[in-house]
């Protein structure tokens, strides 16, 4: 009796927490999530809750503390602002690899574009990335020789969206990396580049069931704490309610402090050029953090 009256108690919990993630919309912005089969991209069903030993559906269950410096993180993941982030990912975990190559298995979502309004990040997410990538959404833009692809509904601008091979490189000039495919070419390519960008979603998606590290570097002062505090919570959206992640904000200036599992840490020493910063002041930060031995295996 005891045992089953356990299954039931957390089996209710363990839905409500899933219920609630799914209607709680973005602070400060009402918003409409749609239904989602519970059971989908590794959640639980109410089936497989009872199927369940009572500490697996402990272990399983939404998580409802957001993570903090002492949390040993599973996964890290580069939001922007700039492809400096990626870069210093790169070369926090893979040192003596050019910054621009990414170990294979480790690409995401968001590594090598410039994300110019936080806000409508936080609206991506609260809509789970489902309108990320529409081919009427992107234009020309006279912001980088009139060369780079820009997506007019959330403000990104994609830079690097494809490899060498299928058109990264001008025609003209192969061995700078600098130069960037044209709208033309991207049409052309679409179908295939939207195929990667499903899969770079879901499998940005399925973080939800790590423990999580989410890292935003500015070359300026960037977004204010109260945006911040969207992507926060359009985070958790995402996440189905787990609140096992941290956002690090590196700045070039530091304006205000973190709070929860939002962290500051100002890049005293950044510098001018699309890499961003001294490597060593990085390592500094993510040095302070904590990451299971194969997080970069």
């Amino acid at each position: 009796m005891f045992i089953f009256l356990k299954y039931l108690i957390t089996s209710i919990s363990l839905m409500t927490c899933i219920w609630a993630a799914e209607l709680t919309p973005a602070a400060g912005e009402a918003a409409e999530i749609v239904d989602e089969q519970v059971n989908v991209a590794g959640s639980i069903s109410t089936a497989a809750v009872i199927d369940m030993a009572p500490d697996e559906i402990v272990e399983g269950a939404c998580r409802t503390e957001y993570a903090s410096l002492d949390t040993v993180f599973e996964r890290v993941i580069g939001l922007g602002h700039i492809c400096t982030t990626k870069g210093q990912i790169n070369n926090y975990f893979s040192p003596g690899a050019p910054l621009m190559k990414t170990k294979k298995g480790h690409a995401d979502l968001f590594d090598w574009l410039f994300i110019y309004d936080y806000n409508l990040l936080a609206n991506a997410l609260s809509n789970k990335l489902v309108d990320i990538f529409e081919k009427d959404d992107f234009i020309k833009t006279a912001r980088i020789e009139n060369k780079a692809v820009f997506n007019k509904r959330y403000n990104m601008q994609w830079n690097h969206l494809f490899d060498n091979r299928i058109g990264a490189y001008s025609a003209h000039n192969t061995s700078n990396w600098n130069q960037y495919v044209s709208l033309e070419y991207f049409h052309d390519h679409f179908d295939e580049t939207r195929s990667k960008i499903d899969h770079l979603r879901e499998k940005f998606i399925s973080a939800k069931n790590q423990k999580t590290l989410y890292i935003i570097s500015h070359p300026q002062t960037g977004p204010t704490f109260e945006t911040l505090v969207r992507v926060r919570d359009s985070l958790t959206t995402i996440r189905q309610g787990d609140k096992q992640f941290a956002i690090l904000f590196v700045p070039n200036s530091q304006t205000y402090e973190g709070a929860e599992n939002i962290i500051v840490r100002e890049a005293i020493k950044l510098k001018d050029g699309w890499n961003g910063a001294n490597p060593a002041r990085w390592h500094e930060i993510l040095s302070e953090f904590k990451f299971t031995p194969d997080i970069w295996t």
